[in-house]
């Protein structure tokens, strides 16, 4: 059952979905806007990701997400990824990942196929095609956690007016490699994958993860 309203954190989630590791020039992710004007002289660049998450389990009920990290910015614990461009399939997650975390979520429709060893995702936004991947996976899955990861590249930075929110959420799973074989976006409302250099594609399966409060810095 859908949840509605408020639901405060922490939130355990399960679910599955893609990573799609890129890099993409600095300068072109400011000029197109995926950069937001207010936070560019803090952009210090670097590998970002193109995630596609289908969250099985959660306190707000079940929803897909499609988001966009261009990067790492400058903050006042030091580099730190954020998300600059991100939507999902219920508006109770924009409403809830707006108040909790300030995470720029906006509405969509999402569609998945299953395929042999893989999914294709159709996207919408206010009723116009968005974008659409074909991935599949390839060879075997491992198990990861973020607990073998840096806090420089595992805590999300979001900037809140004159302050950050960090949060650093804790995800165990199984990793394995994976092949986008097809992808279209609307290059006016998403960036396009074609526009940097792909580093790696990821499926991730049966994971769990704990949505941690957000830790305010001024």
């Amino acid at each position: 059952m859908m949840a509605e309203g408020i639901v405060d954190p922490p939130w355990e989630m399960q679910g599955q979905g893609w990573i799609m590791v890129c890099q993409w020039p600095r300068r072109w992710l400011i000029e197109r806007g995926w950069v937001p004007s207010a936070l560019a002289d803090r952009f210090l660049g670097g590998p970002g990701a193109i995630m596609l998450v289908d969250y099985r389990e959660c306190p707000i009920g079940p929803y897909r997400e499609l988001l966009m990290v261009p990067g790492r910015f400058r903050t006042p614990v030091g580099p730190r990824p954020s998300i600059t461009r991100i939507l999902v399939s219920t508006q109770v997650s924009v409403d809830n990942g707006r108040r909790h975390w300030a995470i720029p979520k906006t509405l969509g429709h999402f569609a998945i196929e299953a395929m042999s060893r893989g999914e294709r995702w159709t996207i919408e936004e206010q009723g116009r095609p968005l974008a659409r991947f074909e991935l599949r996976s390839r060879g075997p899955a491992l198990p990861v956690s973020t607990h073998w990861s840096p806090s420089s590249w595992s805590t999300l930075a979001q900037p809140s007016g004159d302050r950050w929110l960090l949060t650093q959420p804790a995800v165990r799973g199984r990793v394995a490699l994976a092949r986008l074989e097809a992808s279209w976006c609307d290059e006016l409302a998403f960036p396009q994958l074609d526009a940097g250099r792909r580093l790696l594609t990821a499926r991730v399966s049966g994971f769990q993860m704990r949505f941690n409060p957000a830790q305010a810095l001024d």
